[in-house]
């Protein structure tokens, strides 16, 4: 009998070099990801990364999508399909995952933080004086304040009017807060009770971490009224996303006319 001829070596494929490195980078977003989520848990803190970290999921979805490409237009002589499924895979599910993460906060953050700073100017405003304790008591640092006690709140407000030592209190500790009592928004607003308050956006927010951070938010608000218009950046701070524990950062907060440079 003949002797059976030997089978051909299969010839050597080289990997799509875009395929691979796409694959790499979507690991590593993936792996620092779980990583930061770790210790934002064990820190008791929001995942918030800087924006431009997305960038590192388009790339390598696009770096995969190209591998991808690579591989079918390279007649066989190229592999690495499978990596970038695997590689465009994981990008999308933690790049997508983390942006909805972070714009579902950024939401939740801006509307909590307009809430509370168009009823801090209603608040002010107000000719009812449990209104205008209230809003000073909506300045003061949340462990400053009486836990006994949510002024935010109508029933909150009531509940102060029979406490009369609590009112006292607050009332000599606002007269006595120069940022407060003397400060010119809060003039304005005492003095034009009828100012229109139109919201025009928030101008940053930032989270500080540690003991002390929080949420900061600066927001632009446009004051209306017979004299003419003002400008003011409102900004404000939160502990976490407890409505509860919003207070207004007086001392950071600017008015102007409108206009004026």
């Amino acid at each position: 009998m003949p002797a059976s001829s030997p089978e051909p070596e299969q010839a050597y494929r080289p990997v799509s070099g875009p395929a691979v490195v796409g694959l790499a980078l979507a690991a590593l977003f993936a792996l620092g990801l779980a990583v930061a989520a770790v210790l934002a848990w064990r820190s008791a803190t929001p995942l918030l990364l800087p924006p431009i970290v997305l960038l590192v999921p388009l790339v390598a979805s696009c770096l995969c999508v190209a591998g991808w490409l690579h591989v079918r237009r390279s007649e066989g002589t190229r592999v690495g399909r499978s990596l970038a499924r695997a590689g465009l895979g994981l990008s999308l599910l933690c790049g997508l995952g983390y942006g909805a993460y972070r714009t579902a906060t950024e939401l939740a953050l801006r509307q909590q933080a307009n809430e509370f700073s168009e009823g801090w100017f209603a608040l002010a405003a107000s000719a009812d004086e449990t209104d205008y304790l209230a809003a000073f008591w909506s300045t003061l640092d949340p462990a400053r304040r009486d836990s006994t006690l949510d002024l935010n709140t109508p029933e909150g407000r009531r509940q102060l009017a029979d406490h009369p030592r609590l009112m006292q209190r607050l009332r000599d500790e606002a007269t006595k807060t120069p940022r407060f009592d003397d400060h010119a928004l809060v003039q304005l607003l005492r003095a034009n009770p009828g100012l229109t308050v139109g919201a025009r956006g928030v101008r940053r927010w930032q989270h500080y971490a540690g003991a002390e951070g929080g949420y900061v938010v600066e927001q632009n608000y446009r004051l209306t009224g017979p004299e003419g218009g003002f400008d003011v950046v409102l900004a404000v701070f939160a502990k976490d996303l407890d409505r509860r524990r919003w207070y207004v950062l007086l001392g950071e907060s600017v008015l102007k006319r409108a206009g004026a440079a």
